[in-house]
């Protein structure tokens, strides 16, 4: 399991910071992974999260939905149950009776996510985020998407004038370390300003850190140009347990998938030095959650 030592590294946070960003995954035996899945990830616990949330100072959390159970959100709904102060972020068909809405908004979910990067939709991007939104409108839920910039772009007209917030998943596929100069940063920085967009700042380690091209530096303005333009559409996620995909083979659909090994006090430093002072930290991990996931 990463992240297992006990050393006290994570720098000081404000009270009821937030992780927008995690999973469950498991026990198996309980909660078996969908046979649609594309990797197969070990168990990750409750108790195991819950020594990492204590050990870097966070209050609240925000369970979100992974691909692997397709649309059985029972193991998330557990977590948020069992995870004190905790939100959850749903996968639905879209064609749910409202109870089954009204179940899951009443166990503590807000959102539907729509994963375009680690599983299928059933549809065109376009025609599931128009179907999205209706229901979503409906219910009062938000919509969060992971995809890359360049898909975000073939839908931006649709996401100007979405009905509900949309939240973007792990810097919107852009790479931190690459600064705001690389394709897609001002149309990702476009839908947050003048849409419905906000961002959650997690999982910089899916992309090199490029440490010899200055990529700390142009982490840093990369976020600073982020604050300075939204400072209200910004949020922090830890993506624990870190899970990553594995090629998969003809004879192998879903492989098993070791969980990465992750040091959570540097990325959660990482976030601490970009916000450079302590009311936009405050901010970005508390204000914004709390209002966004109606705390």
């Amino acid at each position: 399991m990463p992240s297992a030592d006990t050393e006290q590294r994570a720098p000081k946070l404000p009270p009821l910071a937030c992780d927008c960003h995690m999973h469950i995954f498991g026990p198996q035996a309980a909660y078996p992974y969908f046979a649609g899945r594309i990797y197969t990830p070990p168990d990750a616990s409750i108790e195991n999260y819950l020594a990492v949330r204590k050990r870097l100072g966070l209050e609240r959390t925000v369970v979100v939905q992974p691909s692997l159970y397709g649309v059985d959100n029972s193991c998330q709904a557990n977590a948020v149950a069992m995870i004190p102060g905790a939100r959850g972020v749903a996968v639905i068909k879209g064609d749910e009776p409202d109870a089954e809405i009204e179940r899951l908004h009443k166990a503590g979910f807000r959102g539907v996510r729509i994963n375009l990067m680690q599983g299928a939709v059933d549809a065109p991007i376009e025609t599931v985020l128009e179907r999205t939104g209706a229901r979503l409108r409906e219910i009062g839920w938000h919509l969060q998407v992971f995809t890359r910039p360049d898909v975000l772009a073939g839908v931006e007209p649709i996401l100007m004038r979405y009905p509900v917030p949309v939240m973007l998943d792990h810097f919107s596929d852009l790479s931190p370390w690459e600064g705001t100069a690389q394709p897609g940063f001002d149309l990702v920085l476009r839908l947050l300003k003048d849409g419905p967009c906000s961002m959650k700042l997690s999982a910089a380690y899916h992309h090199p850190r490029n440490e010899a091209g200055g990529g700390l530096d142009k982490a840093k303005r990369f976020v600073a140009k982020l604050i300075e333009t939204v400072p209200g559409r910004l949020v922090w996620g830890s993506n624990w347990p870190h899970p990553q995909i594995p090629p998969r083979t003809p004879e192998d659909p879903a492989p098993f998938a070791p969980l990465r090994t992750i040091d959570d006090e540097e990325m959660l430093s990482f976030i601490v030095g970009w916000a450079g002072d302590a009311a936009t930290l405050k901010r970005i991990m508390v204000d914004n959650p709390g209002k966004f996931y109606d705390f």
